[in-house]
């Protein structure tokens, strides 16, 4: 069963496409995620369903968006999907939507597809980097072997970029903090070994950076 992860009132306001402040050390940039960034308001009641994603300021409003428009739902609706952390929106990860994968896949897809905007609001500040990585982990509880596979791939793809950005250490302890990382894959592996090689290889983004 999905172990859901208690999300704050914070983590579920997203980010903004405010730059995280930066350090230097050695020849590889560490950058500093911050907790205590305002939060941009969303107003669900002005948000148009139509505006395409990598025009969204904020990872809940990047959600709300592919949400509404890969499930046909209004912004409302797909709001209403991410309240008790994410719990409705995981019952349709695991189960389908209607028992049909197919818009599931293709939400996941919008991560991989719109990449760029996933990562640089995930890099706001440390809310904003849980928020994405929090929002996909359902993936690898899902019953859909297709969806497990997709889910793997849009990790592998993300954390390699967060990494890029000098976001080792978040990675890291994503991995192995509790309900994290590491659970949900182990819980993955044991549902469906078949797909070993595509978790080997995120737990290889994971860690690489404490692999020297």
């Amino acid at each position: 069963m999905y172990n859901q992860q208690d999300i704050s009132k914070d983590d579920a306001l997203g980010s903004g496409r405010k730059k995280s402040e930066e350090t230097t050390g050695g020849s590889k940039s560490k950058m500093v995620l911050k907790d205590d960034k305002p939060q941009p308001n969303l107003n669900l009641n002005h948000l148009d369903p139509d505006k395409k994603p990598d025009t969204a300021e904020s990872m809940l409003e990047f959600a709300i968006l592919t949400i509404s428009n890969r499930f046909k739902l209004t912004p409302k609706y797909a709001a209403g999907l991410l309240a008790n952390s994410f719990k409705l929106l995981a019952q349709i990860v695991i189960k389908g939507l209607k028992k049909d994968y197919f818009p599931v896949l293709e939400w996941y897809s919008d991560f991989l597809k719109f990449l760029n905007t996933v990562v640089t609001l995930s890099c706001y500040d440390s809310h904003a980097f849980k928020f994405t990585l929090n929002i996909l982990r359902p993936g690898f509880y899902s019953a859909s072997p297709d969806v497990v596979t997709v889910t793997c791939k849009v990790y592998k793809a993300l954390l390699s970029n967060l990494s890029k950005q000098g976001l080792d250490e978040n990675v890291w302890n994503y991995l192995v903090m509790n309900n994290g990382g590491i659970g949900a894959i182990l819980n993955c592996y044991r549902r469906s070994p078949m797909v070993i090689n595509e978790l080997v290889g995120v737990i290889y983004e994971f860690g690489k950076s404490n692999m020297n």
